[in-house]
């Protein structure tokens, strides 16, 4: 919502069960208040400071919030301009410091997954294609990286799908390269796969290498063979993936505890606790068990919008934690918020990641769907700098909002939540919707915390 006045502070105030809070941004607190204060903090932003100080009543609620304005709250917005710390040093940083290459070396996979959108019917998504990198895109990857690394102490390569596996002739060739070029500084590994290729002969290569390798393992039998099949016959694949588990477990016994972590995905009326039996049963530690809920987004499957998990749950507790970690730190925050500022979220596109689609096009991450207007270059061009420096910027599309909104230290937007899928086009209106969201994220985490 756009304010009229600039002098309308940056607050919020609301109820739980009952009792009145306000949230103060600039000064990062949460005060338990009065009804009567609710009622003056609500006059205070519909006629701003200035207008309300004037009204020179003497009732104690009004002495009150002057008294909090005294004290330092209740501030109006002083944030001048919009803008990501890092954007006077976006080319140095693309230039010498890339230090994560993601190559996304097939579309294929042999898995059919319920809650994949590569897999679905999605308008937003590609779909699953019988398509690998080539050995000579994933070599030029690899040479950027080398020739924009330099500043870095150490380096990463990580292999994407589809399922990575069905491409590992690249991978093998990749990673020799790799090794061979990068003689002065260390080089990891890392994957995300779904487990049914693997064999004696792969599990040895990445144990060699010391591949960190994320396992996508739903849980249970139950739970992994109702969401995932063999995409040529349909069948059920927990048990194809469990022995190869168990096969990593028993012939490298250090190498599972210090490199295998786990990815399951479930939906939301799906138990935390059952899924997680399994992990439990191989000895792997909870906090190597990144519990996710699945995207619900053209898949067909009603959410029933329920819990069976008990609010007692081990696994919930640290699935909770995890997930809004962000948000405890930032209400422990106390830093002071600058006059020129940009909210969270955005990383420097190709810095942190670079990842390179087949065809050798360059996105900010796995994670943004492949779409033109979220490619930051090419092999052929290099990274596009004014791009870079845009994406990372994205406050700018709502800068006259973000200047005074009560949630900006809790916001992390990126470029991925602001595109238009049908004009192909980072919008306004999407950012505003991505806002909205991130508020509401906010306020619950805000309201969770008085619960607890």
């Amino acid at each position: 919502m756009i304010v009229k006045t600039r002098d309308i502070p940056v607050i919020k105030a609301f109820i739980v069960d009952g009792s009145y809070y306000l949230y103060d941004t600039y000064t990062n607190r949460l005060i338990n208040i009065q009804k009567e204060h609710y009622v003056e903090l609500n006059r205070l932003q519909e006629l701003g400071i200035d207008r309300y100080k004037s009204l020179g009543l003497c009732d104690k609620p009004y002495k009150d919030i002057l008294m909090l304005m005294n004290k330092g709250l209740l501030k109006p917005p002083h944030i001048e301009s919009i803008q990501h710390a890092e954007t006077k040093y976006v080319k140095h940083l693309v230039d010498r410091c890339i230090n994560d290459v993601t190559l996304q070396i097939t579309r294929d996979c042999n898995f059919s997954c319920r809650y994949c959108l590569f897999a679905s019917n999605s308008q937003v998504e590609r779909a699953h294609e019988k398509k690998h990198m080539t050995w000579d895109i994933a070599k030029c990857a690899i040479d950027y990286m080398y020739s924009h690394s330099s500043d870095m102490q150490e380096v990463r390569v990580s292999f994407y799908g589809g399922e990575p596996l069905m491409n590992f002739p690249v991978i093998e060739k990749a990673v020799q390269y790799a090794e061979e070029l990068f003689k002065t500084k260390p080089v990891q590994y890392g994957m995300t796969i779904n487990g049914s290729l693997l064999n004696e002969s792969i599990v040895k290569f990445l144990v060699k290498h010391r591949f960190h390798v994320t396992i996508s393992l739903d849980g249970v039998r139950e739970i992994q063979n109702s969401h995932r099949k063999f995409l040529a016959t349909g069948n059920n694949t927990f048990d194809v993936v469990y022995n190869n588990v168990l096969f990593i477990k028993n012939k490298y016994p250090d190498y599972f505890q210090s490199y295998i972590t786990f990815n399951p995905v479930l939906f939301k009326d799906e138990n935390l606790d059952e899924a997680y039996q399994v992990f439990k049963d191989l000895g792997v530690s909870i906090k190597k068990v990144f519990f996710r809920y699945a995207n619900l987004s053209g898949i067909d499957y009603i959410h029933s919008g329920s819990f069976t998990q008990s609010s007692n749950s081990e696994v919930m507790k640290l699935y909770e934690e995890t997930a809004n970690q962000p948000l405890a730190t930032a209400l422990k925050n106390m830093s002071t918020i600058p006059y020129v500022w940009h909210h969270g979220g955005p990383c420097i596109p190709g810095v942190k990641c670079l990842f390179v689609d087949i065809d050798g096009v360059f996105y900010p991450c796995e994670k943004i769907i492949e779409n033109s207007a979220l490619s930051i270059g090419n092999l052929e061009t290099g990274i596009d700098v004014t791009r870079v420096t845009r994406f990372i910027n994205i406050g700018k599309l709502t800068e006259h909002n973000c200047k005074k909104c009560w949630a900006i230290r809790f916001c992390d937007i990126c470029v991925s939540s602001c595109i238009d899928v049908d004009s192909n086009e980072l919008t306004t209106d999407q950012k505003v919707i991505a806002c909205e969201q991130q508020r509401r994220i906010a306020l619950n985490y805000i309201k969770q915390q008085i619960n607890s």
